[in-house]
């Protein structure tokens, strides 16, 4: 999960890094405007998003994975990526 998590921040620092760098290539205020409201999104530091209700699969699903944290199980960078890549 730590690699998910990892994964995850350095996709918001590559966006974050994107979007400072267009702020300096003259990319459009409203553009800017809109990059910076999917950061906060993604983030969860807008106000307007409301949290997610989990689904019983879903908490069942993390009552699982918190044990086998513990036990240091994760998913590899491998199965990680191959996950992701389904996803795009």
């Amino acid at each position: 999960m730590l690699d998910v998590i990892r994964a995850f921040k350095e996709g918001l620092n590559d966006a974050f890094a994107r979007t400072c760098f267009f702020r300096r290539n003259n990319l459009p205020s409203d553009a800017q405007d809109d990059n910076a409201r999917v950061i906060l999104r993604l983030t969860g530091a807008d106000d307007e998003t409301a949290p997610v209700p989990l689904s019983p699969d879903e908490r069942t699903a993390i009552g699982a994975s918190k044990p086998a944290a513990a036990r240091g199980e994760f998913a590899t960078d491998e199965r990680v990526r191959a996950i992701w890549a389904k996803q795009m």
